[in-house]
């Protein structure tokens, strides 16, 4: 957006003729320094005028570069005709619609000017009318042109705490972006999302990448495919299966009774092995058992107890029996 610029009273006559399609104008010799001088993006209006007044229409330029008294100018602005102009025509720095169009309007009021204040939207390339609220700070727009009964007005959030109406949008950053920037709704359901995957869930079944430290963690909570009961199962990521069982309480007698004690559920693939040992009913020197596998299965186990040969015992026993599989 280009800047416009004006300087008090300046006024000169032009040095030479100009072609209505001339984009260089010369003035008396020492008055371009009376004009602004525009840099980049910079300019200001000028208007031609006939030195015998009403002898043409005025012409209004566009200057966008003074060197010494030659003007570079863009012809025919905010309506005007393109002429051509002898020597001697004026040239001045006036103000001109295009001038105040580019400068918005403030009003000032104290308090809320919905209701109160005339004001006029945008429109043509017009800025829209402005208002200073001088009691709460704040600066308004006009959206909506209307008297005061019936113009609408926006406020405009100060840069100093806000306090936004409605619902306000912003740009979402990217998951993880740990800065001041504004997180919007979207940026922390993300992380909630990410949160939630990596802390899982009791029913949630997923993969574990291999340790490479010792400061990896498994929460073996969230494994939920397992029975933790007294005849139970545990199964890992990667389908490694860890089984539990207890087999029937044998009598306090030289039996070695051989039975099968199925697993909790049927292990897929296969049974890799099959420990077992054995719970006494109460605490007895007396009792000399012990048991052993006689075979195992992906449904089953089989066990035996063995006795040492003596003619009394004194508790009762039972198998206690762990599987692995897959």
């Amino acid at each position: 957006m280009s800047q416009i610029l004006w300087n008090n009273n300046a006024s000169t006559t032009i040095a030479g003729s100009i072609a209505f399609n001339s984009t260089s104008i010369t003035v008396s010799a020492g008055t371009g320094s009376d004009f602004p001088s525009p840099a980049n993006y910079q300019y200001f209006l000028a208007t031609l005028s006939p030195s015998t007044p009403g002898a043409q229409p005025p012409e209004i330029v566009k200057v966008t570069s003074v060197s010494g008294d030659v003007f570079t100018v863009v012809r025919g602005q905010e309506g005007t005709p393109a002429q051509a102009w002898g020597s001697g025509a004026i040239l001045q720095n006036l103000i001109t619609d295009g001038t105040l169009s580019v400068f918005p309007q403030m009003l000032t009021y104290s308090g809320n000017p919905n209701g109160n204040v005339a004001g006029a939207a945008a429109a043509g390339g017009n800025p829209p009318s402005m208002l200073w609220d001088s009691s709460n700070g704040l600066v308004w727009v006009c959206t909506a042109s209307g008297n005061a009964a019936t113009a609408t007005w926006a406020a405009q959030a100060p840069l100093n705490s806000p306090a936004f109406t409605g619902n306000p949008t912003a740009v979402t950053q990217s998951p993880g972006n740990n800065t001041t920037r504004l997180a919007t709704t979207a940026f922390v359901q993300a992380g909630l999302a990410l949160k939630a995957d990596l802390a899982g869930s009791a029913s949630q079944l997923f993969s574990v990448a291999s340790a490479v430290s010792n400061s990896n963690a498994v929460n073996l909570g969230q494994f939920g495919n397992r029975s933790l009961t007294a005849n139970g199962y545990q199964v890992f990521p990667g389908g490694l299966i860890l089984q539990w069982a207890s087999g029937p309480i044998d009598p306090p007698n030289i039996s070695e009774p051989a039975y099968a004690i199925n697993w909790p559920i049927a292990f897929p693939a296969a049974c890799y092995a099959a420990f077992v040992s054995m719970n006494i009913g109460f605490a007895n020197i007396g009792t000399d058992h012990w048991y052993q596998t006689a075979g195992f299965n992906t449904t089953s186990v089989t066990v035996q107890r063995q006795t040492s040969g003596q003619s009394a015992y004194g508790a009762p026993t039972q198998a206690f029996v762990i599987g692995i599989g897959a």
